[in-house]
């Protein structure tokens, strides 16, 4: 819109296209989610200039005043016409990005759908208001933060706008404004106390005992590895949040600090190895805490659930420069690192945070799984931890076929300790991993040898042998069941039922397989594990 009326008669004007466009809400022209998802792309403007900006620039996806663009450094093309928006001082101007030329904007953080929906129980979105004002906060929150609800629903304006529609859809868009804007102040202050958390633990590391710990056990430098350390006193963090401006109710309610019997506010590391949790999006948003060998309590501390965390949700892996290699689970952090020392192109290692693997650390494995071509796995995988080098092409082409195999077939390898705990934790992931694409193997470990052991006893070459001596990780599962058959017939028909019916569960090509390897294992005929294959498949009708 050209800005040569009168401020006065531009601004009736202005009034006028937001009272038209308010009709057109009123009536369904224009959806409410289609109002929330322009909301998402420039509702801090306010409600009324979001209904401004789309009525004179359908496509606009980001916008910016004059000034704006250039703090960012883009600038405004010339003869570009601004669109125009009512602000207290009067109408004026803001530019779409399809306007603007120059480098590429910092993008919005994201959030994880369970991310976004901790933030709204945090906030008690869903508590004193209408229906349609919980659900309009939340669809925005997750679209404004990447992690839109493409299922959700609203019921037309007319049917909960009231007698008094206009000034009714004003203020319930305003209002749910103004709280996603808070629920977005509040996930940008968790990411800022963890981001200032991180640097004030690697400030602390370098004249503690943790580097020394590491270089003991063949592990990076914690520079390299982004580890830090927690001191002694009981409050150094706290103190430092605070005098950032950070208040101790949001500091406890982040996870970093906690609040003892009698009211006051400790940190919740104390002289611990620091380890950082990012999300997927490469955010810290919690640690794991890992204590000197002879200190008091659990060997490794996780961070308390908070609004942007929850420790099933989170998979550790090591920082890595080069693209990403075939996923490789094992139990710990220092695990993780182990293998990101000894193999740096082969794989690349997650660990969970001390729980069991869990459906939504599987699916963020899955994004990973996929088959990588065996060209692309003999290019630079990025820096070796090992060496602090890059890996060039010509030794990247000199992988060993192993190599090239794990790379190229997809799915992941399961490495967790060799003792009899470590194969029941491997047993048990299995029907997590079974939705992961491609092969799943178990690499099997020297018995009471976890991989960070096995680098620190017999170095980088005994880990990269132990885990390329893979297995597919279904083997372990059937013989899991067979391990305690008795010799009788009976026993071992019983086992060939029960194994029978994890089998059915295979792909056609690897029930195969186990069925012959059930069958030599029982001493049974393969006829009669495959009838209980069939039963297991097609039981019968009641």
């Amino acid at each position: 819109m050209k800005s040569r009326d009168s401020p006065e008669r531009e601004l009736n004007v202005l009034t006028g296209i937001v009272e038209q466009e308010l009709r057109r809400l009123y009536d369904g022209t224009i959806p409410w989610r289609t109002w929330l998802d322009r909301a998402a792309r420039f509702g801090s403007y306010g409600f009324a200039n979001t209904l401004l900006i789309a009525a004179q620039s359908r496509l606009a996806t980001e916008v910016d005043t004059f000034d704006g663009w250039k703090a960012r450094g883009r600038h405004v093309r010339k003869g570009e016409h601004g669109i125009r928006i009512i602000v207290d001082e009067g109408p004026r101007s803001v530019f779409d990005i399809a306007q603007t030329a120059g480098p590429e904007p910092a993008r919005r953080r994201r959030l994880t759908a369970g991310q976004a929906d901790r933030l709204l129980q945090a906030t008690g979105v869903s508590h004193g208001v209408r229906r349609v004002e919980a659900e309009s906060v939340s669809y925005l929150v997750r679209a404004r933060f990447g992690a839109p609800d493409g299922t959700s629903t609203f019921e037309p304006v007319l049917e909960w706008a009231g007698p008094d529609p206009y000034p009714a859809i004003t203020a319930l868009g305003d209002r749910v404004l103004r709280t996603a804007e808070r629920i977005e102040r509040l996930a940008e202050e968790y990411w800022v106390m963890h981001a200032a958390a991180q640097e004030f633990f690697e400030g602390h590391c370098a004249d503690s005992w943790v580097p020394g710990y590491l270089a003991a056990r063949s592990l990076p430098d914690p520079a390299r590895c982004e580890i830090g350390h927690a001191p002694k006193s009981w409050r150094a963090l706290t103190d430092h949040l605070e005098s950032l401006g950070h208040a101790p109710d949001q500091i406890v309610r982040s996870g970093l600090a906690r609040r003892g019997r009698d009211g006051t506010v400790h940190d919740t590391f104390h002289d611990r190895a620091m380890i950082p949790l990012r999300d997927p999006y490469g955010a810290v948003i919690a640690f794991i805490g890992r204590r000197p060998d002879s200190g008091p309590g659990p060997k490794y501390l996780n961070s308390p659930d908070s609004p942007i965390f929850t420790k099933g949700e989170v998979l550790y892996t090591p920082p890595r420069s080069g693209p990403l290699a075939r996923p490789l689970l094992v139990e710990g952090p220092f695990d993780a690192l182990a293998v990101a020392v000894a193999a740096p192109t082969d794989w690349t290692p997650y660990a969970p945070c001390g729980t069991a693997l869990t459906k939504p650390q599987a699916h963020l494995l899955t994004a990973v799984a996929q088959p990588v071509s065996p060209h692309a796995a003999a290019t630079t995988r990025g820096a070796s931890m090992a060496e602090g080098a890059p890996v060039s092409r010509e030794t990247a082409a000199g992988l060993s076929s192993p190599d090239l195999r794990a790379a190229s077939e997809g799915g992941a390898v399961v490495a967790f300790d060799g003792d009899r705990a470590g194969r029941e934790a491997a047993v048990r992931a299995w029907g997590v991993l079974g939705e992961l694409l491609g092969p799943v193997e178990a690499a099997v470990l020297p018995a009471g040898c976890d991989p960070a052991d096995l680098l620190r006893d017999r170095g980088p070459a005994a880990l990269r042998e132990a885990l390329r001596a893979r297995v597919p990780l279904e083997d372990l599962v059937v013989d899991a069941k067979l391990a305690r058959t008795g010799p009788a017939l009976e026993h071992r028909v019983a086992a060939a039922q029960a194994a029978a019916v994890l089998i059915a569960e295979l792909p056609a090509r690897q029930a195969a397989r186990q069925v012959a390897r059930v069958a030599d294992r029982l001493d049974l005929p393969a006829d009669l594990v495959t009838e209980a294959l069939l039963a297991a498949i097609s039981p019968p009708v009641p």
